[in-house]
C-alpha cells in the first residue's frame, strides 16, 4: 500500500505542477523590460530622466505625439551624487519616484542647473513647470 500511496502522491504533485506551468503559459508573452531616457528642455537647459514605469513611458510617448509636449509637468525626487543618465549634472531623478502631473507645487519649480547649486532644498523634489519633452530613447543593455 505504501508504494501505491507514493505513486499516487507523485502523480498528484506532477499534475499540480503541470497545471501551474500551463496556467502561467496561458497568460501571454511577458512585457518587454525596456527602459527609456526622456530628455526635457527647461528655459534653454536640458536634463534627462530614466523611465522604468510603463505608465510614465506611455505618458512620455503621448506628450511627444501631442500638439502640446509641455502640457504635463515631470515631477520626481532627485538623488544627489547619482548621475545615471543625467550628465553633466551631479544629480538624477529616481525613476521609482517619478511621474507626470498636471499640477505641481511652486517649491520644486526651477531649472536643472539650480538643482546643482548649494541652496536647492525643496524637499528633494524637482518639477519644472515649463519643461517640454524633447525625446524618448530606449536604453539597450
Amino acid at each position: 500500500m505504501r508504494v501505491r500511496t507514493f505513486i499516487m502522491a507523485g502523480a498528484v504533485a506532477a499534475g499540480l505542477i503541470g497545471s501551474a506551468v500551463a496556467a502561467d503559459a496561458d497568460t501571454g508573452p511577458a512585457r518587454e523590460a525596456t527602459q527609456y531616457v526622456a530628455e526635457f528642455e527647461v528655459s534653454g537647459e536640458h536634463y534627462k530622466v530614466r523611465l522604468t514605469d510603463q505608465k510614465d513611458i506611455d505618458d512620455a510617448r503621448a506628450l511627444l505625439d501631442s500638439d502640446n509636449p509641455g502640457s504635463l509637468t515631470p515631477n520626481g525626487k532627485f538623488l544627489w551624487g547619482v548621475v545615471d543618465v543625467n550628465a553633466p549634472y551631479n544629480w538624477s531623478i529616481d525613476p521609482d519616484v517619478f511621474s507626470f502631473t498636471d499640477a505641481a507645487p511652486e517649491g520644486c519649480d526651477g531649472r536643472p542647473s539650480w538643482v546643482d547649486g548649494p541652496d536647492w532644498g525643496h524637499g528633494g523634489w524637482f518639477c519644472p513647470w515649463d519643461a517640454v519633452i524633447l525625446s524618448l530613447d530606449p536604453i539597450t543593455n
